[in-house]
């Protein structure tokens, strides 16, 4: 998942120092619901990278699957990491059958298309979260994309979230 939108524009603080915004916070909770109820998301275990946007985002999806504060930080999840320290990282949850990863641009994107076969081109809007299945450990070409939620969508005829 890629962290839920933050504000931009002149006079706010480095990007750094950004919370996210009312908005993608409602964007977090609807997604993280609606990825439960119609796709059986209910990760095992949470890590973030421990960029204030990432990590609120995924204490917002914790709480939306009625986890609570469950969510690891972790420096493999920072946007200048590379998909190898996030593979080490996942290497290190044996047993667990599914895990959300809440990041940032490159990384995210290099990730997900290292996962599914390198020469892929696929970006996350801020608020996206992507299904990636994965029949062994985590690696380049392992993965197979099985589902995108994009961060915003149309309903019939109506913006979502509400």
């Amino acid at each position: 998942m890629r962290h839920a939108r933050i504000p931009f524009g002149e006079g706010l603080p480095k990007v750094e120092e950004r919370h996210i915004t009312p908005e993608g916070r409602r964007w977090a909770e609807a997604i993280a619901d609606t990825a439960r109820k119609e796709l059986g998301f209910n990760p095992e275990a949470i890590i973030s990278s421990p960029l204030l946007r990432a990590m609120e985002t995924a204490e917002v999806v914790a709480k939306t699957l009625g986890r609570g504060s469950v969510v690891s930080g972790d420096d493999s999840l920072l946007p200048e990491g590379d998909p190898a320290g996030v593979y080490a990282r996942l290497r290190k949850l044996k047993g667990r059958a599914s895990v959300l990863l809440v990041s940032t641009q490159p990384l995210i994107d290099n990730l997900i298309s290292d996962l599914i076969g390198g020469r892929s081109k696929v970006g996350l809007y801020q608020g996206s979260i992507a299904g990636i299945q994965c029949k062994s450990l985590p690696g380049p070409g392992k993965g197979e994309l099985v589902w995108l939620l994009p961060p915003s969508e149309l309903f019939d005829g109506k913006r979502w979230p509400p």
